[in-house]
């Protein structure tokens, strides 16, 4: 009687922890492929990301270098020739902007910023992959931003010393009348006049190139991330 009721005690016990671990198992087994669904959706979102970055890079880039031909040929000592900006811009739009406006970099980041809020980093199996994000994200941005303020401070400068001293060429910008060739005849004057507006370009110029390289290697972070995001996906 009391071996009957002992094996049949054993049996319960081995019932019960079967159905315990084949429970165990299921939750773990579904765990895992929550995960790495979850993995794959968020890796389709940064291969978008990426992609709509390099739209954003390469326009900024090319800004870049028209900003720098622009005002390299404003400077030049024996100043600029007929045409020679043609090749860049025939707009007066285009150099007022140049001249007076802040060229921001914002690329889109709305996926990295959620794998950070919602703690999504943690679905992300690669260190390559997670560290390729911070380098992109965090240290190239940042240099390419870095000097922002300067900008903004060199561009306010430059549009009040304008507006002091030279008005005229701020409203021939807007006035139909005025062809390109006129508008830059008339900045020309200014900066024979103007050492203060020459030192200015001077200044931007070289804030210019220094953009142009954190612009290259921002697109060589990208190029990283891009490399570990298809290694990971492979």
């Amino acid at each position: 009687m009391k071996v009957t009721k002992l094996k049949q005690l054993a049996l319960e016990f081995v019932v019960i922890f079967l159905g315990v671990s084949a429970s165990f198992g299921v939750t773990s087994f579904s765990q895992m492929r929550f995960e790495k669904a979850e993995e794959n959706r968020l890796l389709k979102a940064l291969a978008t990301e990426i992609e709509t970055i390099r739209v954003y890079e390469a326009r900024a880039s090319r800004d870049v270098l028209d900003d720098i031909a622009i005002y390299s040929e404003l400077l030049k000592s024996d100043g600029m020739s007929d045409g020679a900006l043609g090749a860049v811009t025939s707009s007066k739009t285009r150099i007022e902007f140049s001249l007076f406006n802040n060229s921001l970099f914002s690329p889109p980041t709305e996926t990295y910023t959620t794998l950070i809020a919602s703690d999504g980093l943690k679905y992300i199996r690669s260190n390559t992959l997670k560290t390729a994000l911070t380098n992109l994200h965090i240290r190239s941005q940042s240099r390419v931003t870095a000097g922002l303020a300067e900008e903004r401070l060199l561009k306010s400068t430059l549009l009040n010393e304008f507006l002091s001293k030279h008005p005229s060429f701020l409203i021939q910008a807007s006035d139909p009348n005025v062809s390109v060739d006129e508008y830059l005849d008339t900045l020309s004057h200014v900066l024979l006049e103007n050492q203060t507006v020459k030192a200015a370009l001077g200044m931007q110029l070289n804030y210019l190139k220094s953009k142009k390289a954190a612009l290259q290697l921002y697109e060589l972070s990208l190029d990283d991330l891009e490399t570990a995001l298809k290694r990971t996906r492979s």
